[in-house]
């Protein structure tokens, strides 16, 4: 009897354990710190230059482009920004904390990403991030989409109805405005025991302001011409840097 007790008093203890560790905080303050308690331990510097606009949780399936997995997961996205005239959201950092339920992310972390026009590795202290430059016109998840739509706040509501009315539909189109493509760097890596989590940070940048003279999709164009563009692509990273540091990543 005794020792049936003894076991069950470890079991309860791992257990209390188990979901101490689960007991994630993540804030962003006044200086632009974003932190992660745990899952993962991640502190990230974003530059006062940039506007804290908001968080949005998301919950779904991640269909793998390449292969067939269908993962069920959670997406924690922490949204800064600069907003110029028109309320034009001009660029910005978007942190992204990608939890996969049961399962684990693939070592490449760009696998989805069509083409790249940069890809390497990175070190961040002693951690190793994948990096990686494209131009997209599809930056956003639909749920991130609308935080930027609705300018990251809740609109006031019309009726005490579940469903919003005409008029608040058209009142969350009226916040800020996404430009037609973002050149964008992203640095990413797996954390988390099992390699079910992914880091993931982004510096997006409307693309008209590298350069009016090349679109998305002549960005996209693996043509003799890109020579001329490796000038404007070096620039972009160039004078990117620095507008994040990683302060702690103990993940």
């Amino acid at each position: 009897m005794s020792q049936m007790r003894t076991v069950l008093a470890f079991f309860f203890l791992l257990l209390a354990y188990g979901c101490a560790g689960t007991n994630t905080n993540r804030t962003v303050d006044s200086n632009n710190i974003f932190d992660s308690s745990s899952e993962p331990k991640l502190s990230i510097e974003v530059s006062q230059n940039l506007q804290y606009l908001g968080e949005v949780e998301q919950k779904g399936k991640h269909k793998e482009k390449i292969g067939s997995r269908s993962l069920q997961i959670k997406k924690f996205s922490y949204l800064f920004g600069r907003v110029e005239s028109g309320k034009r959201l001009e660029r910005g950092i978007l942190v992204r904390i990608e939890h996969v339920q049961k399962g684990s992310w693939r070592p490449e972390i760009f696998i989805d990403e069509g083409y790249m026009l940069v890809e390497d590795d990175v070190m961040f202290g002693s951690k190793i991030y994948q990096h990686m430059v494209t131009v997209t016109s599809s930056m956003f998840t639909p749920a991130e989409m609308e935080l930027i739509e609705n300018e990251g706040k809740l609109p006031e509501r019309d009726s005490t109805s579940p469903f919003f009315s005409k008029t608040e539909k058209v009142r969350l189109k009226q916040g800020y405005v996404v430009p037609d493509c973002y050149m964008v760097e992203a640095f990413g890596r797996r954390a988390g025991r099992m390699n079910d989590i992914k880091i993931m940070i982004y510096y997006f940048e409307d693309v008209d302001n590298v350069s009016t003279a090349y679109t998305c999709r002549d960005w996209q164009s693996q043509d003799a011409s890109m020579s001329d563009k490796r000038y404007l692509l070096n620039d972009f990273i160039d004078r990117n840097k620095g507008i994040f540091r990683i302060l702690r990543d103990a993940s």
